[in-house]
């Protein structure tokens, strides 16, 4: 097999991995990433370990694929990184949360949907300022 469809078996296997998570959240915690809409209700237990045998047994499966056409990839992939990759990782999310407090502030809404009055100003500039706080505490917490 050559590398491009090596690289790609291993590609939809990580992403397959990253979707099989969501669906664990979703399943006993309720919440997803990639759904805003809000809170669900987990599943009942006997129904959820239902779910999660039939994940477990997918994701051996896609890995089985991998192993057996990718497999120095695959390796490369289970390998854990050093702590500074985590470090840079976490620091690379931290980074997208802070660019979503910043769409908080208030006159960045202003000018994207309209004014604010200066009630919802007064108001939302010093929890975004604790927002921005939390994250550099956080930043701070991890040198």
């Amino acid at each position: 097999m050559e590398e491009r469809h090596q690289r790609s078996l291993m590609s939809i296997y990580a992403t397959l991995q990253q979707l099989v998570e969501e669906v664990r959240a979703i399943a006993e915690r309720g919440v997803s990433p990639s759904n805003p809409a809000g809170l669900m209700t987990p599943l009942p237990p006997p129904e959820r370990a239902q779910v999660d045998s039939g994940l477990d047994a997918l994701l051996a499966d896609a890995r089985s694929i991998v192993a057996h056409h990718a497999p120095a990839l695959l390796a490369e992939h289970e390998r854990p990184r050093a702590v500074a990759h985590t470090r840079s990782w976490i620091d690379a999310l931290l980074g997208r949360i802070e660019s979503l407090v910043d769409d908080m502030d208030p006159r960045r809404l202003s000018r994207k949907y309209g004014a604010l009055t200066s009630e919802e100003i007064a108001d939302l500039e010093p929890r975004i300022a604790a927002l921005h706080e939390h994250l550099r505490r956080l930043r701070g917490a991890r040198r």
